[in-house]
C-alpha cells in the first residue's frame, strides 16, 4: 500500500495529463485490490476533484434493496390486500410468507409497526432454521425490540443464524465477542466472525476486520492488511472505510508516513 501510495506521488504529473488517469495506472500492472480506490483517493486529494466525479454515486446492496421496498410501497391500496394474502399464507404456514410478515410488522410497512408481533413470525420462522430470521431475533435481542433486551439470548441466535452463514449475523456475532457483551471477551474470536463475513465480501466486517489488523486486536497488527480490508470495504461505498483511507494517502503524501 505504501509503494503504490509513493508511485502516485512520484508520477502526480503524469497523471494529472493522462487522458485517462485509470488507463495509465492500469499499465503498471499494480495486482492490488485496494489500488483502483487509491488512484481515486489520490485524484481526489491532488487534483481537487469531488468523490463523485472520480468513483460515481456508490450505492450499498442494501439501500438499492431499500429503494426497491420503496417502490413497491408506493402501490398505495394495493398494500393492504398484500398483506392480508401474506396473514393468510402465514396461518398456513408459508415460512416465507410468515417472514415477510415479521418484516412488515418490524418496519411498519403496510401495517402498524408492532415489534411483538414481528418477533413472533420471526420466531416461528426461526424456529425451521431459516437464518435471516434467527439473526433478527439476535437483533431483537441485542436492542430490545419486543422482547426484554439480553445479550445473551442475542448472542444465541446470532450464532445459529452465522453457522447457517448469515453474513449479518456473523459480523454481529463477531462484535459480541469483541465488546464482550452477553459472552466472555474474546478478540481471537471476533476476528474469526468478521472474517468468515469479509471472505464473504460484506463491507462492514471488511471494514471492522482491517481495524482488528489496524490495532491488533485478536490478531497482531499489520497495517498492510489493515489497509487491504479497508479498501476492500471502500470499494462497495462504506464510508468510514473511505475515510480511513483517505487519511492514510493524505499522511503519505504529507510525508509523515
Amino acid at each position: 500500500m505504501k509503494t503504490l501510495a509513493l508511485f502516485l506521488i512520484r508520477n502526480v504529473h503524469e497523471i494529472k495529463s493522462a487522458t485517462k488517469p485509470f488507463s495509465f495506472f492500469k499499465t503498471k500492472r499494480f495486482d492490488s485490490t485496494a489500488a483502483p480506490f487509491i488512484l481515486c483517493t489520490f485524484l481526489i486529494l491532488t487534483l481537487g476533484l469531488r468523490y463523485e466525479d472520480v468513483i460515481g454515486a456508490s450505492i450499498s446492496s442494501e439501500v438499492e434493496a431499500l429503494s426497491h421496498a420503496t417502490k413497491l410501497g408506493d402501490v398505495g391500496a394495493s398494500i393492504n390486500e398484500e398483506v392480508e394474502a401474506r396473514i393468510h399464507a402465514a396461518r398456513l404456514g408459508d415460512i416465507v410468507a410468515q417472514f415477510n410478515l415479521g418484516i412488515a410488522y418490524n418496519t411498519g410497512k403496510g401495517v402498524s409497526q408492532d415489534y411483538q408481533k414481528a418477533i413472533k413470525w420471526f420466531r416461528k420462522v426461526a424456529n425451521q432454521g431459516f437464518a435471516a430470521a434467527q439473526h433478527n431475533l439476535g437483533v431483537a435481542y441485542s436492542r430490545g425490540e419486543g422482547v426484554p433486551q439480553d445479550y445473551q439470548k442475542a448472542v444465541v441466535w446470532y450464532q445459529k443464524a452465522a453457522e447457517h452463514g448469515d453474513i449479518r449475523a456473523q459480523n454481529n456475532l463477531g462484535n459480541l465477542y469483541r465488546t464482550g457483551k452477553g459472552v466472555t471477551r474474546n478478540d481471537k474470536e471476533a476476528v474469526n466472525w468478521y472474517r468468515k463475513a469479509a471472505e464473504q465480501g460484506y463491507a462492514v466486517a471488511q471494514y471492522n476486520l482491517g481495524v482488528a489488523y489496524s490495532l491488533g486486536q485478536g490478531v497482531l497488527k499489520d497495517e498492510s492488511k489493515a489497509n487491504k480490508w479497508y479498501a476492500l470495504a471502500a470499494s462497495q461505498g462504506f464510508e468510514t472505510a473511505q475515510i480511513e483511507l483517505i487519511l492514510m494517502l493524505r499522511t503519505v503524501i504529507h510525508g509523515e508516513w
